[in-house]
């Protein structure tokens, strides 16, 4: 029974999930023993990073794409020391997951931190002088799990390994990382519009420019070309080099703290860990570590010249992390300047996947994804396809974007129904065990499964018809019936009065 006191939200998704059987035991490809298998897995997480990284060297292009730097005077060469009433709030600020390397838990360690700061500071602060960062802190224990319970378990293909670091390591990880973006912000040193990993910046906010800009050049009587590129194992394949020469030339960074970054890239290990069976460490010859606090902001760094690219042909643009939107209007009745659009899109691509194979970094053109938007009053323009890299990519009716459905008219309606058919799954849910739950507690579940899902990126949402939006509202009506134990053709006003909840339209 889930009762008030349990207000931690991770620890009721889990409590929800098994009473649900929602996440079965992991299963594995048939073995001798766990012992055999973790070393499989790490061979095979290994060796697919290899061939990756050998397909590309065969590809690189002999040219060499320049770009200009963007750090001008500024530098950034040395760390700021950091107190003990600092690494007080980042590591109240901080979820901490349970780590193999760790000798107790990282929540332990949380709530005992006061007692162990002063020695704790201290390797912090020596690290960040020294540039260094101890060999034992770059280890990293890898989980395989299946990429989707329907997949089968007994290929390796079909699992991801989720990596864990150590307590401490993040705790550093955090403090350069909390300098290195005070750096960035000081000296406009971001991609404008690259909204991963960036204080105030989200896929919301990522995804209402777009939306934005695409709506106004409806309003316009124009369409919209909107091409979504995909990466393949796009942080495992970095090239440290390249990595640390752009963070220098770049960026700007230097001295110390371009040590610092070259010992966190430098003889980094992970190992598999099977059900307590551990495999053996594995070097990590490339790529930006996956789980970490920095290796997304590395990777964003990495991957600024893209913007350049864009820039340069005219279009359009927003990322965020390894997801790429590039986008183009033109004049809906006019051929010419639609097949025009469809050209500098074209060259667009074909320059960015040279600049990606030169970083060592692989197009997936088979997830590459093409949208034409276009008023659903207007006649649409002939545009099928267009050809990417020597893939020929069709026009799609819906995608999705982060996290979010587009649609050939931007209507949002496949995303209000994918929206719909979530909640109302988790609604079906918790209905079956509503007797046994508090109000309290009820509510609780409710607002983590079925209002976060109504509130993610309803700003896109704004203006839709009615008829659209009521299908919100079902989902509302029906989850506030179920918290107050309501008969289910009761007057809804009142009851989402009770709740104080809104409606979903004003």
């Amino acid at each position: 029974m889930v009762t008030e006191n349990q207000c931690d939200l991770r620890k009721l998704f889990s409590t929800f999930s098994k009473l649900f059987h929602q996440h079965p035991e992991t299963r594995f490809p048939q073995h001798k023993s766990t012992a055999s298998l973790a070393q499989e897995f790490i061979a095979f997480f290994d060796n697919k990073i290899r061939r990756i990284r050998e397909d590309l060297d065969r590809s690189t292009p002999d040219n060499v794409l320049e770009f200009r730097d963007v750090a001008g005077e500024c530098q950034f060469t040395t760390f700021t020391s950091v107190s003990s009433t600092e690494l007080t709030a980042i590591v109240g600020s901080m979820y901490l997951k349970s780590c193999d390397l760790d000798p107790i838990p990282g929540c332990i360690m949380k709530d005992c931190f006061t007692t162990v700061r002063p020695v704790i500071t201290k390797i912090v602060n020596l690290s960040m002088e020294s540039g260094k960062l101890p060999t034992d802190l770059r280890v990293a224990s890898v989980k395989p799990l299946l990429k989707k319970q329907s997949l089968s378990p007994d290929e390796f293909k079909n699992f991801r390994p989720i990596s864990n670091l150590s307590f401490l390591s993040k705790v550093i990880e955090k403090c350069v990382a909390k300098q290195l973006i005070a750096y960035l912000d000081a000296n406009n040193l971001n991609v404008i519009y690259q909204s991963a990993y960036r204080k105030l910046h989200s896929t919301e906010t990522a995804l209402i420019r777009v939306h934005n800009d695409i709506a106004m050049a409806l309003d316009q009587k124009r369409s919209v070309i909107l091409l979504l590129l995909d990466l393949s194992a796009a942080f495992d394949t970095v090239d440290h080099c390249i990595l640390l020469s752009r963070l220098s030339s770049r960026f700007g960074i230097g001295g110390t703290a371009l040590e610092w970054f070259r010992s966190y890239l430098s003889d980094r290990t992970q190992f598999v860990n099977v059900n307590g069976s551990i495999s053996e460490r594995h070097v990590l010859q490339f790529g930006v570590p996956q789980g970490s606090v920095l290796g997304p902001l590395l990777y964003s760094l990495y991957t600024s010249p893209l913007s350049d690219i864009a820039n340069k042909h005219g279009l359009s643009f927003h990322f965020y992390a390894d997801d790429t939107q590039l986008y183009i209007t033109f004049e809906t009745s006019s051929l010419n300047e639609m097949e025009l659009s469809k050209s500098k899109l074209e060259a667009c691509v074909h320059e960015i996947d040279t600049r990606m194979l030169l970083n060592k970094l692989k197009l997936n053109r088979e997830k590459t994804e093409l949208l034409l938007i276009s008023s659903l009053h207007r006649a649409r323009p002939p545009l099928l396809h267009l050809d990417v890299c020597d893939e020929r990519v069709l026009t799609s009716p819906k995608a999705g974007n982060i996290g979010v459905f587009f649609d050939e008219y931007l209507s949002m309606v496949p995303q209000v129904t994918a929206m719909c058919k979530s909640a109302f799954y988790h609604l079906r849910k918790i209905s079956l065990i509503r007797k046994h739950l508090t109000f309290d507690a009820a509510q609780l579940l409710v607002h983590a499964l079925i209002t976060s899902k109504l509130d993610y990126c309803n700003s896109l949402l704004y203006g839709l018809p009615k008829h659209v939006t009521k299908q919100l509202q079902r989902v509302q009506n029906a989850a506030a019936r179920i918290v107050s134990l309501s008969p289910k053709f009761c007057h809804i006003t009142p009851v989402l009065m009770s709740l104080h909840w809104l409606p979903i339209d004003l």
